[in-house]
């Protein structure tokens, strides 16, 4: 019966106060999971713009012709990759940092892991779709155009699309080692 009295007496005498431990791994996944929702705000804002405008000229230039069809391309891409950035934004918004910790990890490893997938795969077929579409416009820019501002054109292509598609999937991999990285502490 002593035992269980000194059992009871060490029971008591334990600190009611959480874990520091705990309370620090609930606010770094705060932190991780507001820091990814701003990414996610920031990034569909950036689409969208860029989508908007796409729209205006394509709803100014006559239909039936490279230039349309082009714009159209690069349209279709942006809108890809807004809506699965926002499924993304939705899927990361309703995890629960709250639930129990088992849970939690499941679905932010699957969230990560479709993350993964949304910043390697579809990056890579939206940015080639864009340039593909871009391209398409190329021979009516000739046409159309000035020369200097067709040369312009031209030069943006072979600089600024490859220097663009650079830093793109330069981020993209520094946000796949971010992932593994969180991966690998869950």
């Amino acid at each position: 019966m002593n035992d269980f009295n000194d059992i009871q007496a060490l029971w008591q005498q334990q600190s009611t106060a959480p874990d520091k431990n705990v309370e620090q791994i609930i606010k770094m996944a705060q932190q991780q999971k507001s820091q990814s929702i701003r990414k996610h705000v920031s990034g569909i804002i950036v689409l969208s713009v860029t989508l908007l405008i796409l729209v205006l000229i394509w709803t100014i230039t006559p239909f039936a012709n490279p230039v349309s069809y082009g714009l159209s391309i690069m349209i279709s891409s942006l809108m890809l990759r807004i809506l699965l950035e926002g499924y993304s934004y939705n899927r990361i918004k309703r995890i629960d940092i709250a639930e129990v910790s088992e849970v939690y990890q499941q679905k932010i490893k699957a969230f990560f892991s479709f993350r993964k997938y949304l910043v390697s795969l579809v990056t890579a077929i939206t940015l080639l779709a864009y340039i593909g579409g871009f391209i398409l416009m190329v021979p009516t820019f000739k046409q159309t155009l000035p020369n200097w501002f067709y040369w312009y054109i031209i030069v943006f292509l072979i600089i600024g699309i490859p220097l663009s598609a650079y830093l793109l999937f330069r981020q993209a991999r520094k946000e796949i080692k971010d992932l593994e990285r969180v991966i690998e502490k869950l």
